[in-house]
């Protein structure tokens, strides 16, 4: 695995590149945010990290959620949404670890909601075959 090429200053993500996988991994950390506008922050920094991978090289996301604490409070939900879709469309595929049932089910509504192919596990190893598995079309 790579250097986190978010950096050290950043408290709330890990992205990491998947050397020879075409696999980008990012990482929710357990900080909490402590308002709106620094998710916004946040994820424009994500955003501007991927931007600087070459597209051969991120193909397929793995966004592993397991040590942030779950959220789905409207005001939450309102802001992260774009948030999620502007992250989800540089990428042909999504998979998405979580801890919990209540995390898959939320994983499909987003799925759901942003037409995304896009799909929740709890073993990274199947979240890894699935993204990698070339007998599945991309949207």
């Amino acid at each position: 695995m790579e250097l986190d090429l978010l950096g050290a200053g950043e408290a709330h993500h890990r992205v990491q590149l998947l050397e020879g996988k075409g696999i980008v991994r990012l990482t929710r950390l357990a900080h909490s945010y402590q308002s709106t506008s620094e998710v916004e922050d946040s994820f424009n920094r994500i955003h501007l990290a991927l931007q600087r991978i070459p597209s051969r090289h991120r193909r397929w996301l793995l966004v592993d959620t397991r040590q942030a604490r779950a959220r789905n409070d409207s005001e939450f939900e309102k802001v992260m949404a774009p948030q999620r879709r502007r992250i989800q469309g540089v990428f042909q595929r999504v998979a998405v670890l979580v801890q919990s049932e209540a995390g898959r089910m939320q994983v499909n509504r987003y799925a759901r909601e942003d037409a995304a192919l896009l799909r929740a596990f709890t073993v990274e190893k199947e979240a890894l075959e699935w993204l990698q598995d070339t007998s599945i079309e991309s949207l």
